[in-house]
Formats: C-alpha cells, structure tokens, sequence
C-alpha cells in the first residue's frame, strides 16, 4: 500500500523495486548440518544419568533437558555465586541461553501440556 501512494504521488518521482529477491533455499530445506550431540559427559555422573533418562523419557533432545537443567542451577545460584575465572578475575553467575528447535512432525504446538 505504502509503495502504490508513493508511486502515484504525481509530485515525487520514487523508484520502487517491486520484486522480492530470491529466498535462500538453505533456510526453508532439510539441506542444514547435524548439530553436534551435547556433550554429556561434561556433567557430573548422577546428573548425566538423570538428564539422558529424563530425555528419552520425554521424547525431548537431550540439550534441552541439559540446558534446562544449567538454568535452574544458575537462579537457584542468583547473584550470590561468583565464578573465578583467574585469581583476580570474579563475575557473577549468569546463563544466558535460548533453545531452537524444529517444531514437532505434524504438530503447529511445542506440546499438548502448552495448549491455551
């Protein structure tokens, strides 16, 4: 709408491209790289154990189960825990992280538990 007023504006002379360029084919196709597995055994042995069983029993990924996990503790810390990065390096425990995934097969819903 706004490009037909300014096109037909008899006192401007506006150039209008009025073609969409090209949609990269990467960003709709299944043609994108495996991620990489989480590396579980970074996480300590009990935890590792509950994360891999919560995961398979949710039917989740593991690295959401993972991550979801690393966020509690970060809140659970707060601002009352500081990570030493060297002996005179100290900052605040804070996770920023976000979770992309693909939507499930043949559902426009994250889960049924979501559902207004």
């Amino acid at each position: 709408m706004l490009d037909s007023q300014l096109t037909s504006n008899p006192g401007h002379s506006v150039a209008v491209n009025q073609s969409w360029p090209e949609v990269d084919s990467a960003l709709v196709e299944d043609g994108r790289r495996a991620v990489p597995l989480f590396p579980l055994e970074l996480l300590p042995l009990p935890w590792r154990s509950w994360v891999s069983e919560t995961a398979r029993s949710a039917g989740a990924p593991v690295d959401y189960v993972a991550q979801s996990l690393l966020g509690v503790v970060a809140g659970l810390c707060g601002a009352g825990a500081l990570v030493r990065i060297t002996p005179g390096w100290s900052e605040p425990l804070v996770l920023w992280q976000v979770l992309v995934g693909r939507p499930p097969a043949g559902s426009r819903r994250p889960s049924p538990r979501c559902a207004p």
